[in-house]
């Protein structure tokens, strides 16, 4: 038993007391009428003062020696009322970071392989009819972005893809199999693998189910407010996407798919190095958002520093049609 002084709440006269802990209750035992008064330890609170602990609850008061405090071995953490909400809420904060890290994402994924396209199909019909009129090449441009899909083993028809007049140099992917292609890529691009890679790579976004995967992350959050701001469900949807989408984990299994399929296709890697590289240089100030969303530069050129037969995605005449973007 540990020596303390106890206040009952209805005098202000302390009394001499003993108490211990007992399962789950604090035991109070005053000296001089041997009563007892058991109290749930999760009801009290604990303040401390320079020579005492104070421990109480709506009707009574104990005051113990800090010394004999320790002696007590009183330890409420998360099932107590100690003042000292800022350690147990980091405490909380943690424990539920660590849920997340572990089982976030798997059951993000597991959402995504449930949850029917149909969902979004009424927001990728509206992302649709807004970039269909921006959409900027001539038959000719389009025929040549038709064969690096061709080139890539893949169906141009089963895309929506839009090339649009923009100095941005970025291209994203969207629900419904939608692609968005700034023209400013295409101006910048050193050659058609270079392109090729980089619609690989967007492909393997959609392949990987990243957009569905990052619209459930985002639907409830920053979309809906982005909706509710611009009363523009596409407005919200495109703000989202162009402002970071995908987590660096993503980014990097995107790579790495586009790199295996380069291989596969027989096109070279050389293009994506030598893009990279010219982005690493003259990195502008808009295209700085990347590093936190993508992996770095020289990681990724790792990804594409293969070396296997090639030939070429485009015929010069074609590329350099391709290349002169929006007209």
């Amino acid at each position: 038993m540990i020596p303390a002084k106890f206040f009952n709440g209805k005098t202000s006269k302390s009394r001499e007391a003993e108490v211990m802990i007992l399962g789950s209750y604090l035991v109070i035992r005053e000296l001089e009428t041997k009563n007892e008064v058991n109290v749930e330890l999760t009801k009290l609170d604990i303040g401390h003062q320079a020579d005492f602990v104070v421990l109480c609850d709506a009707d009574i008061e104990i005051h113990i020696g800090k010394d004999d405090f320790k002696k007590l071995g009183l330890k409420l953490g998360f099932f107590g009322k100690d003042q000292k909400p800022i350690i147990q809420g980091v405490m909380i904060a943690l424990g539920i970071l660590m849920l997340l890290y572990y089982f976030y994402n798997p059951l993000m994924g597991h959402l995504a392989s449930i949850i029917p396209d149909s969902i979004f199909e009424s927001t990728s019909k509206q992302l649709i009819e807004h970039y269909r009129p921006l959409h900027c090449l001539n038959n000719q441009q389009a025929k040549s972005l038709e064969d690096v899909f061709s080139r890539l083993g893949k169906n141009y028809s089963g895309h929506k893809v839009f090339v649009i007049k923009s100095s941005m140099v970025n291209a994203f992917v969207m629900p419904g199999n939608l692609i968005v292609i700034h023209d400013e890529l295409l101006k910048v691009a050193p050659s058609p693998e270079a392109v090729a890679g980089i619609i690989s790579h967007e492909l393997a976004h959609i392949e990987g189910k990243h957009v569905k995967i990052a619209l459930i992350k985002h639907y409830f959050m920053e979309t809906i407010s982005a909706f509710i701001m611009d009363q523009n469900v596409a407005t919200g949807i495109i703000k989202q996407i162009t402002t970071g989408l995908f987590t660096q984990e993503e980014e990097r299994k995107a790579d790495l798919i586009a790199a295996t399929n380069l291989k596969d296709q027989h096109i070279s890697p050389k293009g994506m190095v030598s893009f990279f590289e010219q982005l690493e240089k003259n990195e502008p100030s808009f295209l700085k958002f990347l590093s936190f969303t993508h992996p770095n530069y020289p990681d990724r050129i790792k990804v594409f520093s293969g070396v296997y037969d090639s030939y070429p995605v485009l015929s010069e005449s074609a590329w350099k049609t391709l290349k002169a973007g929006c007209q």
